[in-house]
């Protein structure tokens, strides 16, 4: 429940809440040995995406900072954008392939692996590139969390979140009209992020 108001809870006292268990738990994934770390980037990239419609929500109540805290963790979701699609990218090949057994028993699709396995190491480095990413992201995000019991937020109740909630389903709706009218890649795509936001408040 880390990630929901609770009820008779002030807003400013859950936004503090849900925003430092955000990056409490990155600051986790990003030192968890057990964990695959292109597992925990993809965890920590959804740790952003979470937080940055945490932000979207009390945007128009939040006292100067939402430019600043926005722009943080879309820059440190955006530096882990092309590791984690690398790694997409080879999950999708793999489940596609299972639907071809006696083709994947011959490695017809080897070759094809090989080629993006090759582009992932290239774009993620080895073990140790990505370990030290880790470490710089976690020192990164230690300095966000010191952050967040400075934000302060004007009004109270739903009036603090209530501008958020309707610009963000607005948003969301002027995103469908525009999908229906162009189906493109870019167009699908930023509706899919308005939604998202939607989705998460």
């Amino acid at each position: 429940m880390e990630y929901h108001f609770q009820l008779h809870e002030e807003v400013p006292a859950a936004l503090h809440r849900i925003a430092l268990k955000q990056v409490e738990l990155a600051i986790h994934e990003a030192h968890d040995e057990s964990m695959d770390r292109h597992e925990a980037i993809h965890r920590i990239r959804k740790r952003c995406k979470k937080q940055r419609a945490l932000l979207r929500l009390v945007r128009g109540s939040l006292k100067g900072r939402f430019q600043e805290e926005n722009a943080f963790y879309r820059d440190l979701s955006r530096r882990l954008s092309s590791l984690r699609d690398a790694q997409a990218l080879l999950e999708a090949f793999d489940r596609t392939v299972e639907h071809f057994p006696e083709e994947s028993a011959n490695h017809c699709f080897q070759s094809i692996r090989d080629l993006l396995e090759t582009q992932r190491r290239d774009e993620t480095g080895g073990e140790e590139d990505l370990v030290a990413l880790s470490n710089t992201i976690s020192h990164e995000l230690e300095a966000a969390a010191e952050r967040i019991p400075q934000w302060e937020l004007e009004g109270e109740g739903f009036e603090a979140v209530s501008g958020g909630l309707i610009r963000t389903y607005r948003r969301a709706r002027r995103g469908l009209e525009r999908a229906a009218n162009d189906p493109t890649e870019g167009v699908l795509h930023e509706w899919r992020k308005r939604v998202k936001y939607h989705w998460y408040h």
